[in-house]
């Protein structure tokens, strides 16, 4: 057979596959017209219609029997089953599970605020992501302790186990019998530890690079402030900073630098950062106004 002949065949073959599927679809769509719309289920009295080879008593044992489908009824199968929710807690969107205390959620949160001392949005964004990041990641240590307390019971009639009398070495074929049984689920909690923690890196790196530019930023604002003031006081002009595009008053500029003269003089000439320096003066501006 040349070439020719063999393209026309796998043509041929082709078109016959696309006929049969066709012809199943067609017959498929027909299963489908005794589904109720509103129910989005199959009417029960057209059972027999779409299977004319079942009898009515196997029709009716086949529905008793899916009636005992509800689960794993076992104590090994419910402790395994129970290991489904090891994936919530480390990818769900929702930060908080019903177990966690939203007080110590809070506080957790304040201590990276705290740390960390956003000023923007975006800054605040990535605290906040930093923080439900590391919260999750809290969950790993746990999440292992139980699949092992799981596994002590699940595991603990093991023949391999029965047949070891040294209390050393039975404890460590239980150790190796409990990783074989949950395998995945702790290769899981592995796969997402090390998930979380390149998300934790990105964030961190990401929330220094803008702070560090908002840092510098702030420091040529200052300079620029500067020079605009003392031009403005030499030809006896008023100036508001916020009219020239600054974030910031003359009165606290003013007060900066009074404080970064004090904070030279204490530490030898070192320099007090804008940002720095904002962090306690802003606090300190609110308290007295409330």
């Amino acid at each position: 057979m040349n070439r020719t002949q063999r393209r026309a065949a796998t043509r041929k073959d082709s078109n016959l596959a696309a006929e049969a599927t066709m012809s199943a679809a067609a017959g498929a769509s027909t299963t489908f017209e005794n589904i109720d719309p509103d129910q989005s289920t199959v009417n029960p009295a057209s059972d027999t219609q779409q299977h004319p080879s079942i009898s009515d008593a196997k029709l009716n044992a086949n529905r008793a029997n899916a009636q005992f489908s509800s689960g794993p009824r076992s104590s090994i199968g419910k402790s395994t089953s129970s290991l489904n929710a090891v994936k919530t807690g480390l990818t769900s969107r929702t930060v908080l599970l019903p177990s966690d205390d939203a007080v110590i959620y809070q506080k957790h949160l304040d201590r990276f605020f705290a740390e960390h001392c956003p000023i923007t949005d975006t800054e605040k964004d990535l605290v906040q992501s930093i923080a439900d990041t590391n919260w999750r990641l809290l969950r790993i240590a746990p999440l292992e302790a139980s699949i092992y307390a799981i596994g002590r019971e699940t595991c603990a009639n093991h023949p391999q186990l029965e047949q070891e009398k040294d209390p050393v070495k039975r404890e460590g074929l239980l150790l190796g019998v409990i990783f074989l049984a949950y395998r995945k689920e702790l290769n899981n909690i592995a796969l997402q530890e090390r998930r979380l923690r390149n998300h934790l890196d990105t964030d961190l790196g990401r929330l220094q690079v803008i702070q560090k530019e908002r840092v510098m930023r702030q420091a040529s604002d200052v300079i620029c402030a500067k020079r605009l003031l003392e031009k403005a006081k030499a030809n006896n002009i008023a100036v508001d900073l916020a009219e020239f595009g600054f974030d910031f008053s003359v009165a606290t500029l003013e007060a900066y630098w009074a404080k970064s003269a004090r904070y030279a003089v204490l530490t030898s000439g070192r320099t007090l950062t804008f940002d720095h320096f904002l962090r306690t003066y802003s606090t300190q501006m609110e308290a007295a106004a409330a």
